[in-house]
């Protein structure tokens, strides 16, 4: 696949459209399109919540749906490359039959939910050759079963003392050649590279990824393989891209929109989402309180909510805030904050729909950015998914090999 013309048209097309999703939801008051999008915004403020939910579950529906209310006030061209963009897709990279071995059930009996899966899923990508660095490997899940089915020296590098504490125990119990370094991602000494040929991130956060690209390529590892996760999670205000032809881009993108492809989430159960919901409009609803009481204030941002706090009233929530933020509310009315509050969630939620249509597309992106890097870097790189997104949203894999 050409990676380049894929991003050049994937750029020009986020560049075009920036006014759709590099919007914050919570600083509108109205939807923002109204201008624009007239008949667009007339149908989008006409959906209920129950409604914006059931989208936002169903990427290719929300797709379908409001790629066609856009297609009457969108420039034509700018639609029709839209909409192609938003057809392609990931391809699966091909795996090996399941990783079977005696004892795998307790092997694996401490790895909770669909992570031994994702674990199982990116080990048949690695290759079985090799020694293997696995970054940021926290109690070394990764490393450990690469290393019990083929045998191979996998070092894990951690930052946590504690967890590399409990993964080399683990590692003595199984008699593996695993070995646990506690030690800074961002100060990796280069002694760490020259024991392997391999090096494994998967779901490594932000800049620690993208460390890993950056270090691999210059100790010239043989194979790099990474899961990209949390690419908000950087130390610097706006994202650094890494490819030439993405630092040629007139895209700025905050943490705020690097946050935007993580708002795709594993379905949520009934009982979860109204909790979320809940939440959310008590915030809201006590932000309009404050605001209307203590107008030239800054924002105040509300402590974390527990779930059995959700079982009272809007009216004791408020004055719970007001007493741990020291602060006096005169007589208020709750009902009509609450319900200021549910309006404004609903309208938020109607903003982050058109928001998440482009959330591939800017995880597309980013990817393709580390994708460019590495070739710059002369590798071959091939960009596929691993797992099912049923197993988790962050499937993405970036497996490149020294050419």
């Amino acid at each position: 696949m050409n990676y380049q013309r894929l991003f050049e048209q994937l750029n020009q097309l986020l560049e075009d459209t920036q006014p759709l999703w590099q919007v914050r939801s919570f600083d509108h008051q109205c939807l923002p399109w109204l201008e624009q999008y007239p008949q667009f915004c007339r149908w989008l403020s006409e959906l209920t919540l129950e409604q914006t939910h059931q989208l936002n579950n169903d990427q290719d529906r929300l797709n379908e749906c409001l790629l066609a209310e856009l297609q009457a006030e969108m420039d034509q061209h700018l639609h029709q490359q839209l909409s192609q963009l938003l057809d392609f897709r990931v391809k699966p990279l091909a795996a090996t039959e399941d990783i079977d071995f005696e004892d795998k059930s307790y092997f694996q009996a401490h790895i909770k939910g669909p992570k031994w899966q994702q674990i199982v899923r990116f080990n048949q990508q690695l290759d079985d050759s090799l020694d293997t660095l696995e970054w940021c490997g926290g109690k070394g899940h990764l490393g450990r079963l690469f290393a019990k089915v083929n045998n191979r020296k996998v070092t894990t590098l951690e930052w946590q003392a504690s967890l590399c504490e409990q993964g080399e125990q683990f590692a003595h119990l199984w008699q593996l050649p695993q070995k646990f370094i506690c030690g800074d991602a961002f100060n990796a000494d280069s002694d760490v590279f020259s024991q392997v040929q391999q090096a494994a991130a998967l779901h490594a956060c932000g800049d620690l990824h993208v460390e890993l690209l950056k270090q691999s390529s210059q100790q010239q590892l043989q194979s790099v393989v990474v899961s990209p996760c949390c690419y908000h999670l950087i130390n610097v205000d706006c994202y650094q891209p890494l490819a030439a032809i993405a630092k040629n881009s007139r895209l700025l993108l905050a943490k705020a929109d690097l946050q935007i492809p993580l708002q795709k989430q594993r379905l949520e159960s009934t009982k979860t989402q109204s909790q979320r919901d809940q939440k959310m409009a008590y915030r809201l609803g006590f932000d309009a309180l404050y605001k209307a009481q203590y107008p030239n204030q800054p924002y105040m941002p509300v402590p974390t909510i527990k779930p059995q706090q959700l079982n009272a009233s809007f009216k004791d929530f408020c004055l719970w805030v007001a007493e741990v933020k020291s602060i006096e509310l005169a007589k208020f009315d709750a009902q009509q904050y609450f319900v200021t509050g549910k309006n404004r969630l609903v309208l938020i939620r109607q903003i982050d729909l058109v928001k998440h249509l482009f959330r591939d597309l800017i995880e597309l992106w980013l990817v393709l950015d580390r994708v460019l890097f590495m070739q710059e870097q002369g590798y071959q790189v091939e960009l596929g998914s691993f797992c099912d997104e049923s197993l988790t949203p962050r499937n993405i894999l970036i497996k490149a090999n020294k050419a």
